[in-house]
Formats: C-alpha cells, structure tokens, sequence
C-alpha cells in the first residue's frame, strides 16, 4: 500500500482542476468517493457509506484494477454485488441528523459515519498512510459539484473532520485540504495543485 493517498470528492473546488492531473500522480493510492468515480479517469478504491439506489448501480459496475467497498448498515435490504469489500457503518448520536459518533474507527473492519468523505478519511487512515490529501472536500452545498447538481446540507462536517485529527496526529498521518474554499478547517489549505505537489515530494 502506498504512503500518500489522495481522497477526491467531487466539490466545486475542484472546476478548474484536469482530473488526469489527480489520475496521473505517481505512487499515489486514489480514493474516489461517491460520483467521483464518473469523473476521475482512474482511481484504486472506490468508496461510499451511502447506499442509495445510485451508489448501488456504481457499485455494479466491477471495474479491472478498482477495489469497490461499501460501508453498510446492518441488514441492509438490497443486495451488495459480491465483487464489492463491506465494512460496517457504525452510528451515533452526538452529531445530529447525520447519526455519527465522531472521530475515526480503529477497528479495520469498520468506519464511523457522518459522510462519505468523512467515511473515507477513516478508510484511508485504517491503511497508515504517511501523507493524505484531500480534493473536491469542501462541505460547500451552495455551489454546483464538478459532477452536476448539488450536496445537500454539510453543516456539520467542519465539526466532525476536526474529531478525527487527535487519531491521526497520533499516528503519525500529515493530512492537507487541496480547497481553499472548503469549510473544513482543521487541516491546512492549499490550492489543489501546492497539494498535490505536496503529496508527491518528499
């Protein structure tokens, strides 16, 4: 597993940014969330915790050299193709409509919920990377994503990211938010291409 890994959403902050620059970054583990899978022209993990209808057909769709995972409540009722790793989605209550406990899991076989860019940060620390970078996060539903339409209310992940940096100041893992308009400030804020280079330099 590689020591840098690039968490991409699909946030307005990405509109002027090629996705064959993020693809094409060298020893780079990607992680598309969600509909960033329709816009990145490669990726090495594709991941959500929200299982809608939409999700599903994504999850469907057994792309060569793609680990697919899915963080699922328990008894979902619709099928989980088998091509497709599961890990359970674990809830609480103390960050509202969005039933997330805070902070990041430790258990490898499970991600706290809250939002799936959230639930991909927890992926990505369960694999100990030294360097993650994060694209097109920008808890901002009032501007289009760079795959159409809008998020609905992200209120709450500026609070909720900021849980999860005692666990990865302690293990060691640097995080940098490529969005300078992205409401989650508990990381530092570049352009997305100072954080790519970041990520790939030493």
């Amino acid at each position: 597993m590689s020591g840098r890994i690039c968490i991409v959403g699909s946030g307005p902050s990405l509109a002027s940014v090629n996705p064959d620059d993020i693809s094409g970054l060298p020893g780079v583990h990607i992680i598309a969330v969600n509909g960033a899978a329709e816009w990145l022209p490669r990726f090495d993990t594709w991941f959500t915790l929200d299982p809608s209808v939409k999700n599903l057909q994504r999850c469907a769709r057994a792309l060569p050299g793609v680990e697919h995972v899915i963080a699922s409540p328990p008894n979902f009722p619709l099928p989980i193709p088998p091509h497709v790793k599961i890990l359970k989605r674990v809830q609480g209550e103390k960050y509202g409509r969005a039933k997330a406990p805070g902070g990041l899991s430790d258990d490898p076989t499970a991600i706290n919920t809250g939002n799936s860019g959230f639930g991909a940060l927890n992926l990505a620390y369960h694999m100990r990377p030294e360097k993650i970078v994060l694209l097109g996060i920008d808890a901002n539903h009032n501007l289009p994503r760079v795959t159409g339409g809008y998020s609905r209310s992200l209120d709450h992940l500026p609070e909720l990211f900021g849980t999860a940096c005692p666990q990865l100041k302690a293990a060691g893992i640097q995080v940098v938010n490529g969005s300078l308009i992205s409401k989650i400030t508990c990381f530092p804020r570049v352009s997305p291409e100072r954080a790519m280079e970041w990520l790939v330099n030493t």
